[in-house]
């Protein structure tokens, strides 16, 4: 597990503390990098601005899976099949459940939900949106 956090103004920081440290009881692989800058996540006085912060985020987030250097690096890197990025879009946990359980590369060993017709999920990426109902 890779989590970025930056600038909160709520208890997240005190959250990942606690998660921290039930993922290193638990001996689960991790990394938190949890920062603090100048800089306001939004409004930037354009999109650009707000993409390439968005951008840099998401590569820190990476670097455990991409980093050529074995300390930062992950054991066992290659395993990883999937990637979930969660960022200021709303989302539910039912939503991390079923993007986990669908299909990689229309094999469906792994138990992909469902629908009620009987397929299954297959996308490479989707955003929280597209998981929301409409109006939602």
């Amino acid at each position: 597990m890779s989590i970025y956090e930056s600038n909160s103004v709520d208890k997240t920081k005190t959250y990942l503390d606690t998660l921290n440290t039930t993922l290193s009881n638990l001996h689960i692989a991790h990394r938190i990098i949890a920062t603090e800058d100048e800089r306001r996540w939004w409004p930037y006085p354009t999109s650009p601005e707000r993409i390439r912060y968005l951008a840099q985020a998401r590569n820190r987030v990476l670097e455990p899976l991409q980093a050529t250097d074995a300390a930062v690096r992950l054991e066992n890197y290659q395993d990883y099949d999937k990637i979930i990025f969660l960022n200021d879009v709303l989302f539910q946990w039912e939503d991390l459940v079923r993007l986990i359980g669908t299909k990689v590369d229309g094999n469906d060993e792994a138990g992909g939900v469902k629908r009620e017709d009987g397929t299954a999920d297959e996308y490479d990426m989707a955003c929280g949106i597209d998981l929301a109902a409409p109006g939602a």
